[in-house]
């Protein structure tokens, strides 16, 4: 009697656990944004947002990723209810992939598309083409001409972060990635690499979370000392054809910190050039063209990687 009881409760437990899974799973089409997963974007059938569907990238080098990803961005699915997210009628000519920026060709017809559709169109590729390690930028061109805005104004390198309002709140994923930044060492003589593997929203590029993790400094890190004031302020990060421009707000040129000016500028010079496709940083005051960094160090000009602040080897005890 006692294993018959025994047997019943313990089936009836089973049954309850089913019932749990059927009744909370979700189908592929109503699976919530899953952090660090690779996506791609459709478009809804009523061209009115865009809708992503977890992938799983086959490929092992950047080419072949950019590749199958691009593929599959011409694809439908079996899904009526979504459209991919370059039109059939759209040619892509070519593409190539240089220091994280994806250049795509594409023919005329790429202006047959109307407004509204163009624009999904294009936060489909950038938002899904990004993902991917080796892609931080994607740039558009049609029939050889950079892709402008109707004032004119071209796009240039477009990144995840342009097309934040696109995206429904429960598809705020976060990519991942490795990062080195320099802070002073422990004597404050000299700069130091701090590597570390974080998450990054969608909302924010990689310039400005490494400028932020500047700011917040080391924390209690053994060895490193910060070389940005936790007061600063920082008004935009943008890059364009491969400058970074950093914009600072006036409070920039007070704020004090105890190492040396040239390691306050190249701890940001150094850290941003760590990204590939940024060969040269612009440091910018608002308010203050052509400033000095206290009175030492000009601001005019933009800056280029310089590893002689870095400790060496042989410059440890």
């Amino acid at each position: 009697m006692t294993i018959n009881r025994f047997v019943c409760l313990w089936s009836l437990i089973l049954c309850m656990v089913c019932v749990f899974v059927s009744t909370t799973g979700c189908d592929k089409d109503t699976d919530s944004y899953k952090k660090n997963a690779t996506y791609i974007y459709y478009v809804d059938k009523t061209e009115t947002k865009l809708v992503p569907r977890e992938y799983k990238v086959k490929a092992k080098n950047s080419k072949k990723q950019v590749e199958e990803v691009i593929g599959k961005l011409q694809l439908n699915t079996d899904n009526v209810d979504i459209v991919k997210a370059i039109p059939s009628e759209v040619t892509l000519k070519d593409y190539t992939l240089e220091d994280g920026v994806l250049s795509m060709a594409f023919s005329t017809d790429y202006l047959s598309m109307n407004r509204a559709r163009e624009v999904l169109t294009r936060a489909a590729i950038v938002l899904t083409l990004t993902q991917l390690e080796n892609v931080s930028y994607v740039s558009i061109s049609v029939d050889g001409q950079p892709l402008t805005k109707s004032t004119g104004e071209v796009y240039g390198n477009m990144s995840a972060v342009d097309f934040a309002d696109n995206l429904d709140n429960n598809q705020n994923g976060n990519h991942k990635d490795d990062f080195t930044i320099y802070f002073a060492n422990s004597q404050g003589t000299k700069l130091v690499p701090f590597k570390f593997n974080a998450d990054y929203g969608l909302n924010m590029s990689k310039e400005q979370f490494i400028i932020n993790k500047l700011i917040e400094g080391p924390g209690e890190k053994q060895g490193y000392i910060r070389t940005l004031s936790e007061n600063v302020n920082v008004v935009s990060v943008k890059t364009m054809d491969n400058i970074c421009y950093v914009t600072f707000a006036e409070n920039f040129l007070t704020e004090q910190v105890t190492v040396p000016d040239e390691l306050v500028i190249y701890s940001i010079v150094n850290s941003l050039s760590e990204l590939s496709y940024i060969h040269k940083v612009q440091v910018i005051v608002i308010g203050e063209v052509g400033a000095t960094y206290h009175g030492t160090i000009s601001l005019a000009d933009a800056f280029t990687r310089n590893l002689d602040y870095v400790e060496k080897n042989d410059d440890t005890e």
